[in-house]
């Protein structure tokens, strides 16, 4: 495997043990939260920026996907909102001497934000998964490599990994999914 490929793989291999290690399944997910900062510099109209975004993103998804009260927001304290937090990404980001502008989405705990909200009498039905039933996958490390953005939503827990070979564990939910990438791959039992 040669150096580029390998630097691929540890990163997809660490984005999946990360998500397997966060313990989430499903997220409350977030997109086009658009941002323009001007400040003294770039570094710190970004870092306002990012966190005006946040808020925004709670905001959004408080008020359209909750259907709660969006007054709710500012009672709660930007650590509040970063607590609930899962990760984020940046796109169309531009930036200057004094400015920055980004379009940014957001993935929340479900159950981070449904314990935050009950701090304010808002109540979530967000069910309690369980352990899900799991099915153990072999995949060639070449073709795990050339898949790696769309499998890295499947994976639930790496199990090995070699040059030649990665074993890994999908949720049987996502067994479809899976079959629909048409990759070749051997089950283990």
């Amino acid at each position: 495997m040669n150096n580029l490929n390998l630097k691929q793989f540890l990163f997809f291999l660490v984005l999946a043990v990360g998500r397997c290690l966060a313990g989430e399944g499903a997220f409350f997910e977030i997109h086009e939260i658009k941002v323009k900062q001007d400040d003294e510099n770039s570094f710190s109209a970004k870092q306002k920026a990012l966190s005006r975004a946040a808020r925004s993103a709670f905001r959004k998804l408080v008020k359209e996907k909750l259907d709660a009260d969006p007054q709710i927001v500012e009672k709660v304290s930007n650590a509040q909102i970063q607590e609930c937090i899962y990760d984020y990404s940046i796109e169309n980001e531009k930036h200057s001497d004094s400015f920055y502008i980004a379009e940014l989405s957001y993935r929340f705990s479900p159950k981070k934000v449904s314990l935050l909200l009950k701090n304010y009498g808002v109540i979530l039905n967000v069910p309690d998964q369980g352990k899900p039933e799991e099915m153990t996958i072999v995949l060639r490390t070449k073709d795990f490599l050339q898949n790696a953005v769309k499998l890295r939503e499947l994976i639930a827990l790496v199990k090995s990994f070699s040059n030649e070979k990665i074993v890994f564990s999908i949720d049987k939910r996502n067994v479809e999914a899976f079959r629909a990438l048409n990759i070749r791959y051997a089950q283990l039992q």
